[in-house]
């Protein structure tokens, strides 16, 4: 977090201070978006109002690159052992942000199966993390 901070307080071409975030289309529109609006409403506030947030959306792999080229601050992604992104633990580090979980439903009140019948027993889709860049120490 330490270098988010940094890039949020260095200037912009313009002067403002500018956060870069790349993030699927889902998550920029729910948790991402909240995740911005309290970053700018607490105190004391991280996202000043003349920091410019600019997102970018895509596929998984896409963002992953945009990561590791620098073109991004930070990566806001779901993350599951079946699916996951190709970031190594040691190089970013990661939070947990949100936890999802998939429930089947269907128009009786009845459940269609239980999670024994789920392939794998997995009611949990995955996780929404966010990764900066490696630091240069």
């Amino acid at each position: 977090m330490g270098l988010v901070r940094h890039r949020i307080r260095s200037s912009g071409a313009g002067g403002e201070a500018v956060l870069r975030i790349a993030t699927g289309r889902s998550l920029a529109r729910t948790l991402v978006a909240d995740w911005i609006a309290r970053l700018r409403h607490r105190t004391p506030k991280v996202l000043t109002e003349g920091t410019q947030v600019e997102l970018s959306t895509g596929k998984a792999q896409d963002l992953v690159v945009r990561l590791e080229q620098g073109k991004v601050d930070l990566l806001c992604c779901y993350e599951h052992p079946a699916l996951s992104v190709p970031l190594s633990p040691a190089r970013y580090r990661y939070m947990t942000l949100a936890t999802d979980k998939l429930v089947p439903v269907r128009q009786r009140r009845r459940p269609a199966w239980t999670c024994s019948s789920v392939a794998g027993n997995a009611t949990t889709a995955g996780s929404a993390r966010y990764s900066d860049r490696p630091s240069h120490s």
